[in-house]
């Protein structure tokens, strides 16, 4: 799907405020690894692959000067409500706001892949459960104001044993032995990892 298709599919024609869309490469990096890694997480923990995550900024005064001047743009725009994130069943797309902190990058990031994900139709529990999940993978990856790197393992992860010489403090791991993901954090070193389960269970239901 090209970026035109899913501007023209994010589009809200009866908002007020105006988005640009933004490349990659212009967008902070601390904004855009940390949005990448809630991203990467709760698609590797909810067991999705396909969902696509873009940036986007609110149009600035001299791009609105531009396009109210020409009456068009070289740039791809979208209309939608104030917000810091942006999700998109149909395009199975997210959208993070470039502008917002590293830290909240991880917690809309993953906010926005957990509304894709869901298949209700009621607006009001779909929110909530939403930003419980994107709270909850904030508190669980971000350390300090960065954002924890993030292992897949298929089995249960043994101490001095799992990702040896791989792991660092801190990283986060989700097993997938189970009938639900857990999530370890290693307590060790790289040498000698030490996991341990997240004190916090998920406070949504995800099944591997």
């Amino acid at each position: 799907m090209t970026d035109k298709e899913i501007v023209a599919s994010w589009n809200s024609p009866g908002s007020d405020i105006r988005y640009t869309l933004l490349e990659s490469w212009s967008v902070g990096s601390g904004v855009r690894k940390a949005a990448r890694a809630g991203h990467a997480f709760a698609c590797a923990h909810q067991g999705i692959s396909e969902i696509a995550l873009k940036f986007y900024a609110q149009e600035s005064p001299a791009e609105r000067g531009y396009r109210l001047e020409h009456g068009t743009t070289d740039w791809l725009s979208f209309k939608a409500p104030l917000q810091n994130g942006h999700a998109d069943r149909s395009t199975k797309t997210i959208g993070v706001r470039a502008d917002i902190s590293p830290a909240l990058a991880v917690e809309v990031a993953a906010h926005e892949v957990r509304h894709v994900t869901q298949r209700g139709t009621d607006r009001e529990p779909e929110e909530t459960d939403a930003r419980l999940y994107g709270e909850w993978v904030r508190g669980l990856i971000v350390n300090d104001g960065k954002a924890a790197r993030v292992h897949l393992h298929n089995r249960f992860p043994y101490d001095y044993i799992t990702l040896a010489g791989v792991a660092d403090k801190d990283d986060v791991l989700i097993s997938f032995h189970g009938s639900e993901p857990e999530v370890f954090r290693n307590f060790g070193g790289k040498t000698v990892p030490l996991w341990r389960r997240h004190y916090a269970p998920c406070p949504v239901s995800v099944s591997s």
